[in-house]
């Protein structure tokens, strides 16, 4: 019964389609004929459907921003609300983006919206401006203006991370009101958490401004604050990008034999800097004692980009620490360069670290290595750890970025 109605109505829309694009036949007031002539509109073409791994990791994705549970084909990853993991949210708006067919668009203006209190899943929204203002849309922007209003309310609470979000919007935006906006979020920078403030910074950096020198320098140290050595590689960082020798005599004394600073948490800082004029600094902590500092040394080196770096990784793939080598691997993949493919795929399946395994994930993805697909489907077809269990947020992060590989490459 229901099929013949569907099928009855079929045939009317048909017969109003013809109707509309021709002339339709009615009745006029006295049951007599009449011709209604309707000018004939151009219909856009349908866009076809995306590959069914497209639809499926969308999808998937979307299952994770909305809290429901996501669907078969990413086995075991119900996600329902209260339980969804902000780094899972933020790593499924950014797969969501990188999707062919812009088939993200839709999903990140519902992500931007609208109902509830503006500060609930603020750096979500805000990793969603980025992304639409990168895409060249104005609605990024304004929600951009609207949280920068918000987060200098006195009576506003916000995460950092929804801050640093908010200064990686801003270098999105670029241009004088790019520089504007991270002048503004960076002249309270007690308003930042290390690791955020380190990410605000290098979005100072990448605009080439809203962070002075004078401001950096103030971060290198900062008794008051007891900024961490994170910052001050990120500061130190900046004002090399900046072309102010006072990052290179930072840079030269922080990793001096006798100076006295966390290695790792400082090649952390040169990693948010993001550009290759840290490379040299980044070969020196390859080569120092710290194991630690080694690893983000290398994961740093895959974040700047710069192909200069291979020759040190690919001598880094021979260290004696197994995290070093993964990390080595990783970030030779991600610049290209086939050394670091199969140290890539195996860290992507083996590494002990779920941070390292999702960043692998990412990367095989962005490079397009059909040869990890295999081992997707079998990540993705096997059930993730149970609510509550500790290991459960590594384990959608790289399934989310998994997804996206196989979304990608079938």
């Amino acid at each position: 019964m229901a099929g013949g109605g569907s099928a009855k109505f079929a045939v009317a829309a048909v017969v109003l389609l013809a109707a509309a694009t021709a002339g339709a036949v009615l009745l006029g007031r006295r049951g007599e004929p009449t011709i209604a002539v309707v000018t004939s509109r151009p219909v856009p073409p349908t866009p076809p459907p995306p590959p069914p791994a497209v639809a499926a990791t969308r999808e998937a994705c979307l299952a994770f921003l909305r809290g429901q549970a996501a669907p078969s084909h990413v086995s075991g990853t119900g996600a329902r609300p209260g339980q969804v993991f902000t780094q899972v949210r933020v790593a499924a708006l950014e797969a969501l983006a990188s999707l062919p067919g812009a088939a993200a668009a839709p999903e990140l203006l519902e992500a931007l919206g609208g109902d509830g209190d503006p500060e609930d899943f603020a750096e979500e929204r805000l990793v969603a401006a980025r992304l639409r203002i990168a895409a060249k849309q104005p609605d990024g922007a304004e929600t951009l203006r609207r949280y920068l209003d918000l987060l200098s309310s006195e009576d506003a609470i916000f995460d950092d991370d929804a801050a640093a979000a908010a200064a990686e919007a801003a270098a999105a935006l670029a241009g004088e009101p790019g520089r504007a906006a991270l002048a503004r979020l960076l002249s309270a920078p007690d308003e930042f958490m290390d690791e955020s403030l380190a990410r605000a910074l290098r979005a100072a950096a990448s605009l080439g401004g809203g962070a002075s020198p004078e401001a950096l320098k103030a971060l290198l140290v900062d008794e008051e604050e007891d900024w961490e050595d994170l910052v001050a590689g990120a500061a130190a960082g900046a004002l090399l990008r900046l072309g102010d020798r006072s990052g290179e005599v930072a840079l030269a004394a922080a990793l001096a034999e006798e100076a006295e600073v966390d290695a790792e948490e400082f090649a952390r800082g040169l990693a948010a800097t993001g550009n290759a004029t840290v490379l040299p600094w980044l070969e020196r902590l390859l080569a120092c004692e710290d194991p630690s500092a080694r690893s983000q040394a290398a994961r740093a080196a895959g974040v700047v980009g710069d192909r200069a770096a291979v020759p040190a990784l690919v001598a880094a793939l021979g260290d004696d620490d197994t995290d070093v080598r993964a990390d080595a691997a990783v970030a030779l993949a991600a610049l290209g360069a086939p050394e670091g493919r199969n140290g890539a795929r195996a860290a992507a399946e083996k590494s002990a670290d779920s941070d390292l395994r999702a960043r692998a994930w990412r990367v095989l993805g962005d490079v397009g290595d059909a040869g990890a697909l295999d081992a997707a489907a079998r990540l993705l077809a096997a059930p993730a750890p149970p609510q509550g269990d500790p290991r459960r947020e590594g384990a959608l992060l790289e399934r989310v970025w998994a997804a996206r590989l196989v979304a990608l490459l079938r």
